[in-house]
């Protein structure tokens, strides 16, 4: 099966059900599209994407078997039925640090 994954970030890194070397795969739509291709359709699949932009957490994405749809594409010409599941992702931002409370130096009360 194949998963399409569009993301707001170019050349997402990624990791399937915990491999992080995953040769079957393509960046398409000016690289913000991930499409990961040769899925077992028999399991469920965890999918970890990180944003190679500084400041986003990583989204973990499970496809279920039941989720895969049957597709016709057309393959050099001639129709192939492919199963796909295509998914919107959107990262959450990092909470930035909070500044820790300093007591002002030098106040005077005033008469």
């Amino acid at each position: 099966g194949e998963v399409i994954l569009s993301t707001p970030f170019e050349f997402v890194k990624f990791s399937v059900n915990g491999k992080s070397a995953w040769e079957n795969h393509e960046y398409t739509k000016r690289n913000k599209t991930l499409v990961i291709m040769g899925l077992a359709r028999d399991q469920e699949n965890e999918i970890v994407l990180t944003p190679r932009v500084e400041g986003y957490q990583p989204y973990t994405v499970v496809v279920k078997p039941s989720e895969y749809k049957r597709r016709k594409v057309r393959v050099r010409g001639r129709r192939v039925v492919v199963y796909r599941v295509s998914k919107r992702v959107k990262f959450k931002k990092v909470a930035p640090a909070a500044p820790k409370a300093t007591p002002k130096a030098g106040t005077k009360a005033k008469k």
